[in-house]
């Protein structure tokens, strides 16, 4: 059973975007790929959503090296040419 109509689509997009992240990981290189987030919405908290995000990154198998670097590093690194 799921909690809310619709949710046994987004439970396949969810494990489907893990597979993609892995995926990119292994073909492209965490130096190439950037992790971002659209929480933040009411009932959708941005703190509580990215540790889960990450969690759920970690049990996938995704390094915590990759992770910072997703997450940390090519962020600072892009931002850092803007200024």
């Amino acid at each position: 059973m799921v909690p809310w109509p619709g949710m046994q689509d987004w439970v396949i997009a969810f494990q489907y975007s893990f597979d993609l992240i892995k995926e990119l990981i292994r073909e492209k290189g965490p130096e190439h790929l950037l992790i971002i987030s659209d929480a933040g919405q009411p009932g959708n908290e941005h703190e509580g959503s990215i540790r889960n995000f990450i969690k759920t990154l970690l049990a996938q198998g995704i390094s915590e090296q990759d992770i910072n670097m997703m997450f940390k590093e090519n962020p600072r690194r892009i931002l850092g040419k803007i200024e």
